[in-house]
């Protein structure tokens, strides 16, 4: 009997020796013949644009150019003050509808939302949103002296896909169609 069990420890051990030395050569080999692999990452780049019209009392057309390389959803914030010649803004704010007017086109896709505007659809790359406003301009003799009406347009854009990524930054909901909803 100790015979025996000295040829299964003996048969057992040459069989380890044998797979230790298959697998060995078996890495050996994929680690020689296997390349290294560079992988490259270009980041998108979502930029938006203002456009305008603006004949030093109208401010109109205002649009929004998506400059980058991917679609992108688009929002503003629309900074009314009055400003004088140095750029020093008067304490309180022009109010709308009394100390100037502003005109949306009829069949906007742009929403307003926790004080910013937001473009229903998402923008592709070097396209353009529809128009924010046709005219924004002072009503006469509501600035205070010496002082003018200020518009000023900050364009921020986010990526469309994933659409994870509007949702979470500006809080709004995007719909079945892809299209940006105030979420109320």
């Amino acid at each position: 009997m100790k015979r025996i069990n000295k040829k299964v420890i003996l048969l057992a051990v040459s069989l380890v020796l044998i797979l230790s030395a298959a697998i060995g050569g078996t890495v050996a080999y994929l680690i020689d013949q296997t390349g290294s692999i560079t992988n490259t990452f270009t980041p998108a780049k979502v930029t938006p644009e203002v456009t305008e019209d603006f004949d030093k009392k109208v401010k109109n057309n205002v649009q929004i150019t998506n400059t980058g390389d991917i679609p992108a959803y688009i929002r503003v914030k629309v900074v009314v003050t009055w400003k004088d010649k140095e750029d020093n803004v008067y304490g309180a704010a022009p109010a709308l509808g009394t100390d100037y007017t502003w005109t949306m086109p009829e069949n906007s896709k742009w929403f307003l939302k926790g004080g910013f505007y937001y473009y229903s659809e998402p923008v592709a790359a070097k396209g353009t949103t529809g128009v924010l406003f046709t005219a924004c301009q002072p009503v006469a003799d509501r600035a205070p002296e010496g002082y003018s009406l200020s518009v000023d347009i900050h364009a921020q854009a986010i990526q469309a896909e994933p659409t994870t990524a509007v949702t979470s930054a500006w809080g709004v909901q995007v719909d079945a169609n892809g299209n940006l909803t105030s979420g109320n």
